[in-house]
């Protein structure tokens, strides 16, 4: 006997809607555990003697997987750089940086907040410039194309940061863009 009520999830055609909410935070904990173990090995190892069969044992998981979800080697290295950026977590960095330009009221403010989070976010994302830049040194035309991106990347944001601080008022005396 039908009562006309829905059950949690069903459709009405009497199918039950699909949730993939538990699938997503089990690859997001797989994600961060593959993370974890490659930036655990490639600081111990270094970017060429770290392969990416270590890393998915380490991490419980296929080779496959790894080349799926990052594609190789560069790839982790890539998603390391940008995990770093989060510091603790939050916001990604750019945005942090737009959100304190938005929140401070005067020029000090705004570059004690940026002191603030680099003094976070740089002991996470030295190791990995480090590693990026070693292996950049040896030929990984990858790692060499990847350190070009990162520094494009923080220089646009540089000069976008300090934009922003000059639209706010005249800069002292002697300095200048």
């Amino acid at each position: 006997m039908a009562t006309g009520i829905k059950s949690p999830g069903e459709t009405s055609g009497g199918q039950r809607s699909y949730d993939a909410s538990r699938r997503r935070q089990a690859a997001e904990a797989s994600r961060r555990t593959i993370l974890a173990h490659a930036r655990e090995l490639f600081l111990l190892q270094g970017f060429g003697a770290t392969t990416i069969s270590e890393i998915a044992a380490a991490s419980a998981v296929s080779t496959e997987s790894i080349y799926k979800k990052f594609g190789g080697k560069a790839g982790l290295v890539r998603a390391l750089h940008e995990q770093s950026l989060l510091g603790k977590g939050g916001p990604p960095a750019e945005q942090r940086s737009d959100l304190a330009q938005v929140a401070a009221d005067d020029p000090r403010e705004l570059m004690e907040q940026f002191g603030r989070f680099t003094a976070e976010v740089r002991p996470l994302a030295a190791q990995i410039s480090l590693l990026i830049r070693d292996a950049a040194a040896t030929g990984d035309a990858d790692m060499a194309g990847l350190l070009k991106d990162i520094d494009d990347a923080r220089h646009r944001r540089m000069l976008h940061n300090a934009r922003q601080l000059i639209a706010r008022g005249p800069a002292p005396s002697g300095l200048g863009r």
